[in-house]
């Protein structure tokens, strides 16, 4: 499974696009879509060698436009190694992408919400309010709490009703 075009556009207005490095809301160097690395090459791509953002770089948007392309890949393939991948519609789709953009795959893959997800679409005994605390509790970003929490209820509620916002 692939990002849907919507589900771009929403990753876009929620990760904002700039074209010169910056330092996000926790001190980290980022340009573009929220990028902290990048690919320098389409042969780096397929070797997958990042090479991470450095303040003073820009990017143009046809440049922004190609490492979303590949950056996402990296994500999708992550997503789609979970045992619960091929039974999620495209909107919960496209709100783990989202998720997992902002937190990191490391964090996605292996903390309590993707067990909540295993378990759930397995049949177990999660329910939809669990995933949705388990969802919600990646609101912090850094020592900001809460911060992150308007973001995280329009991923969930883009999981829940399918609607992009």
């Amino acid at each position: 499974m692939e990002t849907s075009e919507k589900g771009i556009k929403f990753l876009i207005k929620e990760e904002g696009k700039r074209n010169e490095a910056y330092l996000d809301i926790i001190g980290i160097p980022t340009i573009g879509c929220g990028f902290t690395y990048y690919y320098q090459t389409k042969n780096d791509f397929n070797k997958g060698i990042k090479t991470k953002v450095q303040l003073g770089m820009v990017m143009d948007d046809e440049q922004i436009e190609t490492q979303l392309t590949y950056i996402l890949k990296d994500f999708e393939t992550a997503l789609n190694k979970q045992p619960y991948a091929n039974q999620l519609i495209q909107e919960r789709y496209d709100a783990c992408i989202s998720l997992m953009f902002n937190i990191g795959i490391t964090a996605f893959t292996t903390k309590t919400l993707n067990k909540s997800l295993k378990d759930f679409y397995a049949g177990g005994e999660t329910t939809l309010k669990t995933i949705e605390n388990n969802w919600l509790a990646w609101q912090n970003a850094g020592s900001k709490k809460g911060i992150l929490l308007p973001r995280r209820k329009r991923e969930f509620k883009l999981f829940i009703l399918q609607e992009y916002v």
